[in-house]
């Protein structure tokens, strides 16, 4: 039963706090959780929350640098990938691979005996953190810094990938002559070559089209310029674009693999989560403290 007035948000101007507050959560649940705050009542509930801000502030003053960052909900993912067979999707991966990472980065920080003794309260909320770091050791065999799946997440990929090196290598040394062969001859037009169907094709002089051994992809809207995709170099575009379809069939078979490895996580995954949502709002209440 709520024993205020409804707007007394708007007459005390607390909501504009909620909003300042609301701008820098470093999650969106912890964001949500502000927007949805109620004045409490229960004082036992406030003098705990009170001391987590206390002890916070506390921490600040003394420069202390948390190894927290940004980082995105993974409940639906999680949800997702504990239905057995389920592939996840790079994103979701990279998101469950930092949210492992914050988690372990906090509990290898208060490990340390004088920064547990300092932050007793925050200690015990990040000792919920329990998870394998076997984890985050596989999504960085498969994974890369950049969030893609590397050449040798597999023998397979690696054969793949060092096959697609080649053919590409020989591509481009055969459409060079092609090239350098038609310019001599001076059957095509100033730009020399273009992308069509995503493959490199000469960009010819309509009257010299007939001159030309290939595929026509296109034309210039003036019809004034054609393009053509050199006969030597058709049967190698078609075995790139084999080797391609290879690759997406075989990265396919990886993630597949990778999200069996991480279905046994999920409860875990979850906890790491609730864990650093209540962290990032001990943090913002900070600010609703000093506010």
């Amino acid at each position: 039963m709520l024993l205020y007035p409804k707007d007394i948000k708007e007459k005390l101007e607390f909501n504009k706090i909620i909003d300042y507050i609301r701008k820098e959560c470093l999650s969106g649940m912890a964001a949500e959780y502000f927007e949805n705050i109620e004045i409490l009542t229960d004082i036992l509930r406030i003098e705990q929350l009170i001391n987590e801000t206390d002890e916070y502030k506390k921490a600040l003053l003394r420069n202390e640098h948390f190894p927290i960052s940004s980082f995105e909900s993974i409940s639906e993912d999680v949800h997702l990938v504990r239905k057995e067979g389920y592939v996840l999707e790079i994103e979701s991966i990279r998101k469950i691979y930092l949210i492992v990472s914050i988690g372990l980065e906090l509990t290898r920080y208060f490990s340390d005996p004088e920064k547990g003794k300092l932050n007793p309260i925050t200690r015990t909320i990040v000792s919920g953190i329990i998870i394998d770091k076997s984890l985050t050791n596989e999504i960085d065999r498969v994974l890369d810094d950049e969030g893609e799946v590397r050449p040798n997440a597999s023998e397979e990929l690696m054969r793949i990938s060092k096959l697609i090196k080649s053919k590409e290598r020989e591509l481009d040394k055969i459409f060079s002559e092609e090239l350098d062969n038609y310019k001599a001859k001076g059957y095509l037009v100033d730009t020399l070559e273009s992308l069509r169907n995503g493959r490199r094709v000469l960009t010819v002089a309509a009257e010299h089209k007939r001159k030309l051994q290939g595929i026509i992809h296109d034309e210039s809207a003036t019809g004034k310029t054609v393009y053509i995709e050199p006969e030597r170099v058709i049967h190698i575009n078609q075995d790139i674009y084999n080797l391609y379809a290879e690759r997406r069939h075989e990265i396919y078979k990886i993630l597949r693999a990778l999200s069996s490895f991480i279905r046994p996580f999920s409860d875990a995954l979850l906890m790491v989560q609730h864990t650093l949502k209540n962290w990032t709002q001990s943090g913002q209440r900070q600010n609703l403290h000093t506010g």
